[in-house]
């Protein structure tokens, strides 16, 4: 789900590329979600940012980061 979420922050950043926000938002919020061990190590302000801000499959990518558990996070 980890990779899922990554691959739609990306593809959001390139389609969003008309706004440099939400190129911003979803380059921090990989990094955040690289560099997490455990679910709650992403917080709640990145995934409402990702999920508002986002671009246009924010909102996926952002429902998807609220639904990760620490499973998900050993996979990737």
């Amino acid at each position: 789900m980890v990779k899922v979420t990554k691959i739609l922050l990306i593809v959001s950043a390139i389609l969003g590329a008309i706004a440099i926000f939400p190129i911003i938002i979803n380059i921090l919020a990989i990094k955040n979600l690289n560099e997490a061990k455990k679910a709650e190590d992403v917080s709640i302000l990145w995934k409402v940012l990702v999920l508002l801000l986002g671009g246009p499959l924010g909102l996926i990518a952002g429902i998807l980061m609220f639904l990760i558990k620490d499973e998900h996070l050993v996979e990737a």
